[in-house]
């Protein structure tokens, strides 16, 4: 499971260059390392898939872009890193 949700956190921006930027098969990739990442509890996974998804949203000008913005400020607060404010 961690070499196919690696393989998939790279294969999203692969296809965002390829197929270009809002390409429905790099969304894909990056809902299903999304899902995949949650369900294992990695956050650091679930926020690079969540980074991908709001990319995709964004550009594509996509009413998800600000729920997806949301979605990263809370993953970065619960990292606990120190680095989110």
């Amino acid at each position: 499971m961690r070499r196919q949700l690696d393989f998939l956190l790279k294969l999203g921006p692969a296809l965002m260059v390829t197929r270009g930027m809002g390409s429905v098969e790099a969304e894909d990739a990056f809902q299903k390392a999304a899902e995949m990442s949650a369900a294992a509890g990695n956050d650091p996974a679930t926020f690079q898939a969540k980074w991908g998804l709001w990319m995709i949203a964004n550009i594509g000008l996509k009413s998800a872009a600000h729920q997806r913005a949301h979605e990263l400020v809370a993953l970065a607060q619960r990292s606990g890193d120190g680095t989110a404010a």
